[in-house]
């Protein structure tokens, strides 16, 4: 579970920059996003556009983000 808890510290790293969340996101689009958001120096660690999107359908950003 530790990790993800991790993992979802990036997902709320990336959408910190970014403002983005929820909806049916392009992959690609999100790699971009994330990208930018490394290269600004958040902490995005392993994050990728098709984890992050598997998080938003599977329900479990939602799941954690209730917490």
């Amino acid at each position: 579970m530790n990790n993800c808890r991790r993992f979802f510290s990036y997902i709320l790293n990336f959408e910190l920059m970014t403002g983005n969340g929820g909806g049916d996101p392009d992959v690609d689009k999100l790699d971009d996003k994330i990208e930018n958001a490394w290269t600004a120096g958040k902490d995005v660690g392993t994050l990728s556009g098709g984890m992050l999107k598997k998080w938003y359908v599977e329900g479990w950003y939602r799941l954690f983000n209730e917490q």
